[in-house]
C-alpha cells in the first residue's frame, strides 16, 4: 500500500504540471486497477480517451477493466473494436477469446483461443480453455482428443483433472476414475477430479466419501454448480432434505438456465411434502426448457399430490410424449388412481418415495436423481 501511495502521489503530481497527458492517465489508471479500486481506475482510462480519442492503448484498459469486472460482454465489444483499430495483436486477442468464453459465446471463443500461437507462454492456461469450449459446445470426442494431445506433449493436472470430467459426462466411468485417482495424487485440492470421484461415491452410496469430495470442490470453487448439486445429492442420500434444498438452491443460483437444477430441487420439495412450492420450481424448470421430459415429468406428481388431476394427466402425458421413460411422467400415473385426493394415502406414498421402485425391475427416485444428474451434466463454468 506505501509503494501504492508513493507512486499514485508521484504520478498526480506529474498530471498537475501535464493535465491533458493521456499517458500518464494510463499510468494512474493501471495504478488503480492493480489496488483494485475500478472505479478510479475508470475515470483515469475515459480521462485519458478524452485527451487521445485514437487511443487503442486507453480503449484496451477498459476492457481489461471489465474483464475484471466480470462485465464481459461489454469487455467482448471493447476488444472487438479494439482489434479492428490497432491490428492482430495477439495479447489482445486473447483477452478478447477470455471475454467470449466467460459469455458463453463457445463457438467464437474456440476459434479466438485457436487463433493464439500455442507456445507462447504467456497465455495461461491456453490449452484448458480450447477444451473447455469444445466440451462446452457438446463436442467431447474432439475435446478428449485434444485433451490427450496436449497431455503427451505436456503433463498439465489441471487439464487432465478436467479430461476425467469429460470422461465422465462421456460415460466413460472407468477411465474418469483413473484419470481422477492419479489427479488428486498430485493436486489434492483440483475440483473437478473430485466432482468425478464425488459422484462415483455417491453411485456407491458412500455418503461420508461423498460428503468430504463435493465439500473440497465447493471449497476451492464456490461458483461450480456440480460441486452443490453433489452436496444435494449426498443429503438426500443421508435424508438431511433440509440440507439438499439449501444446496440445490445455491445451484440454482449459480446456473439458473441449466433445468436439471430445478429438476432435483424440485424433487426435494415433493419429499418434504411442499407440493405447491415443487409446482412452482417445476414449472420455472419447464421455462427455460419446453422439450425437457422431467420438469414436466416432476410438475405432473407435484399437481397429482395437490388433486389437480386433470392438468397432473396432461403434464404426464407431455412428459412420456417427450420421453417414454420420464420417471416423473410413469410415476404420476402410477399413482394417479391410487389418491383422488385422499391424503393418508398420499403421505403413505410419499414416506418411502426415495427408496422404493417404481415398479419390479424399476428405479427408484434416488436412482433416478443420480441418472439424471449424471447425465444431464452442467457446463464447466
Amino acid at each position: 500500500m506505501e509503494e501504492f501511495q508513493k507512486k499514485l502521489s508521484s504520478y498526480l503530481k506529474y498530471l498537475e504540471l501535464d493535465p491533458q497527458n493521456a499517458l500518464l492517465c494510463i499510468q494512474i489508471g493501471d495504478l488503480y486497477h492493480e489496488n483494485g479500486d475500478f472505479v478510479k481506475a475508470r475515470e483515469f482510462f475515459e480521462r485519458a480517451r478524452v485527451q487521445d480519442p485514437e487511443s487503442s492503448v486507453a480503449l484496451s484498459r477498459l476492457g481489461n477493466l471489465c474483464l475484471s469486472e466480470n462485465k464481459f460482454e461489454d469487455a467482448a465489444a471493447i476488444y472487438d473494436q479494439v482489434i479492428r483499430v490497432a491490428g492482430n495483436d495477439e495479447s489482445l486477442n486473447y483477452n478478447y477469446a477470455l471475454s467470449l468464453y466467460y459469455c458463453k459465446r463457445f463457438s467464437e471463443a474456440h476459434i479466438a483461443f485457436s487463433s493464439l500461437d500455442s507456445g507462447n507462454s504467456g497465455f495461461k492456461d491456453l490449452e484448458f480453455y480450447q477444451v473447455s469450449c469444445l466440451h462446452n459446445e457438446g463436442r467431447l470426442a474432439e475435446a478428449i482428443e485434444h485433451a490427450e494431445q496436449c497431455l503427451s506433449v505436456k503433463h498439465d493436472a489441471k487439464l487432465m483433472g478436467y479430461l476425467s470430467l469429460i470422461r465422465m459426462d462421456s460415460f466413460d466411468m472407468a477411465s474418469a476414475i483413473k484419470d481422477a485417482e492419479s489427479v488428486l495424487e498430485l493436486d489434492s485440492a483440483n475440483a473437478d477430479a473430485a466432482t468425478v470421484l464425488g459422484n462415483h461415491a455417491i453411485e456407491q452410496q458412500d455418503i461420508a466419501k461423498a460428503e468430504e469430495l463435493f465439500e473440497l470442490v465447493v471449497k476451492n470453487e464456490p461458483g461450480n454448480p456440480r460441486g452443490w448439486q453433489g452436496k444435494g445429492l449426498a443429503s438426500l442420500l443421508n435424508r438431511d432434505y433440509e440440507g439438499a434444498q439449501t444446496y440445490f438452491e445455491r445451484a440454482v443460483e449459480i446456473s439458473p438456465d441449466q433445468v436439471g437444477n430445478f429438476n432435483t430441487l424440485g424433487w426435494t420439495h415433493i419429499i418434504k411434502n411442499n407440493f405447491h412450492k415443487a409446482e412452482q420450481v417445476f414449472r420455472t424448470g419447464i421455462e427455460k426448457n419446453r422439450n425437457n421430459a422431467e420438469v414436466h415429468g416432476g410438475l405432473s406428481v407435484a399437481l397429482v399430490f395437490q388433486n389437480k388431476l386433470d392438468e397432473a394427466k396432461q403434464e404426464s402425458d407431455t412428459a412420456l410424449k417427450l420421453d417414454r421413460s420420464s420417471f416423473g411422467g410413469l410415476y404420476a400415473k402410477s399413482i394417479m388412481l391410487k389418491l383422488k385426493g385422499k391424503d393418508k394415502i398420499a403421505t403413505k406414498l410419499l414416506g418411502g418415495m426415495l427408496d422404493a421402485p417404481l415398479g419390479d425391475g424399476a428405479p427408484s427416485l434416488m436412482d433416478h436423481l443420480i441418472k439424471y444428474e449424471k447425465n444431464n451434466s452442467q457446463i464447466r463454468r
